[in-house]
């Protein structure tokens, strides 16, 4: 009768920290930048929840930016040693690493 007023757990996949950390294993590691354009989506997707506890945001955010840090670190060394870049690929390793931090300050 009263099953509206349960308070568990929000119905979206980001709930589930250890479906998360499966995802986070499963990431390319030789493409960073997808990698970041995967983490930024997942970032992007807290935010569209409101039913997440502070906690469960923090929780979250915490693991998807030590996920990322490999990655970042990765794309920017990357970055950093072809300065030769053309157009296209220049534009991709920038927009992944724009991407990411801008969605990582704005959850």
């Amino acid at each position: 009768m009263f099953g509206w007023l349960k308070w568990g757990k929000p119905a979206h996949p980001m709930a589930d920290l250890e479906k998360v950390r499966e995802w986070v294993a499963a990431l390319p590691g030789h493409d960073s930048a997808r990698a970041l354009d995967k983490v930024a989506g997942w970032l992007g997707s807290i935010d569209q929840i409101p039913k997440f506890s502070l906690r469960q945001r923090l929780e979250l955010i915490d693991l998807l930016d030590k996920a990322a840090n490999a990655h970042w670190r990765k794309l920017a060394e990357e970055y950093i040693s072809a300065p030769h870049l053309h157009g296209a690929d220049e534009d991709r390793l920038w927009n992944a690493a724009f991407g990411f931090w801008k969605m990582l300050g704005s959850v």
